[in-house]
């Protein structure tokens, strides 16, 4: 597809828009962190074998994606939706699709991001959500 077309499959998502869990949970982050995107890490220290910490990672700005304002913004349209986003990701030309979710939880005080993607599990809402909810429900309650 090109011209406007392309242009408004673009808008929603769909066309030619490749990103992975791990680019949305990035995005989602900087949304959550002001508008500011920190290096990605996977390693929060290293502890010798006697408990003793030989090095910690520490959280450095990696960029700011967009204003304090357009994070803000962005905030409140997805607190209008449970401070998440569901999708879905055609992948073929039957409309077979992609169940997607993102989000992040605490709203006022963010601290946790979640990217979900369901192969061939339809739209966001069927697959992706159920499966963000047990995340949260884990991580703040077990």
């Amino acid at each position: 597809s090109s011209g406007i077309p392309l242009i408004m499959q673009t808008a929603i998502g769909q066309g030619n828009t490749l990103v992975s869990p791990m680019h949305m949970a990035l995005i989602t982050s900087a949304i959550a962190n002001d508008g500011l995107l920190m290096k990605p890490y996977l390693i929060d220290k290293v502890t010798n074998a006697g408990g003793d910490t030989i090095r910690t990672t520490e959280p450095t700005d990696y960029k700011r994606l967009m204003t304090s304002n357009e994070a803000a913004l962005l905030g409140k349209l997805m607190e209008g939706v449970v401070a998440g986003k569901t999708g879905s990701a055609e992948y073929d030309e039957n409309g077979s699709s992609h169940s997607w979710f993102i989000g992040y939880s605490n709203v006022d005080k963010p601290d946790l991001v979640v990217a979900i993607i369901v192969e061939g599990g339809g739209t966001g809402s069927e697959a992706a959500v159920p499966i963000a909810a047990d995340l949260f429900d884990a991580y703040y309650f077990d």
